[in-house]
């Protein structure tokens, strides 16, 4: 989660010491927090002993399971916090709760499985970025998080937006999210694990190359 809007990370994570400190200033204020835990699962390789007071993780399966034809969610948190949720799902939405509960403990018990499958796909890209990104490392930052699958890249040109810079790159077919969606339009966000390496290289060629036309002219 990013601190600057947690519901479209960047790519930096709070990790289990932050979400404890979190659960205890959220007790001492009689407040509750709802975490986007989309991502938990990339960086997170053992999912036991997260604070459950007053803190409720929501889950689903659209990025770590990337799972397109059906889409599966679940709550784990709170007990005060998830009966409500509960109620209000019953209220506007009923769902048949136990095909819902079959699909999410078939996909737990095969995470490991998920999680060689994913870093497959996303490690050799983030290989593939550092590389190519080194050329055109005077005007790069790059902001991620080991095995994440997302990155977040801020281009140092005068004058390039993160929207400029997005529109540039789709003329030239390279789909990137302008951080101007997440409040700041200083750079692009970048997906590690939506395309094989070949890909990927390709693309990550287009950006460095356009890169290096708009910087260094």
């Amino acid at each position: 989660m990013s601190p600057m809007d947690p519901n479209n990370p960047f790519g930096i994570f709070l990790g289990r010491k932050l979400l404890w400190e979190l659960s205890d200033e959220l007790r001492r204020r009689g407040a509750y927090a709802v975490v986007d835990s989309i991502f938990l699962e990339f960086v997170e390789n053992n999912l036991r002993d997260l604070p459950l007071e007053n803190v409720v993780f929501t889950f689903s399966t659209s990025k770590f399971y990337t799972m397109s034809e059906v889409k599966v969610g679940w709550v784990v948190g709170d007990d005060r916090v998830v009966r409500e949720v509960n109620g209000i799902i019953d209220l506007v939405s009923p769902l048949v709760i136990d095909l819902n509960l079959r699909y999410a403990s078939i996909l737990l018990r095969n995470r490991g499985w998920v999680r060689e499958r994913n870093l497959g796909v996303i490690m050799p890209n983030v290989d593939t970025m550092r590389r190519l990104t080194s050329e055109v490392g005077d005007y790069v930052s790059i902001s991620y998080v080991e095995y994440m699958p997302i990155l977040y890249m801020r281009v140092k040109c005068e004058g390039l937006t993160g929207s400029s810079f997005a529109n540039k790159l789709l003329s030239r077919d390279v789909l990137t999210v302008p951080g101007q969606y997440f409040g700041r339009d200083d750079g692009v966000r970048v997906g590690l694990g939506s395309v094989d390496k070949d890909v990927f290289e390709t693309a990550m060629r287009i950006v460095v190359n356009m890169i290096s036309e708009e910087c260094r002219g």
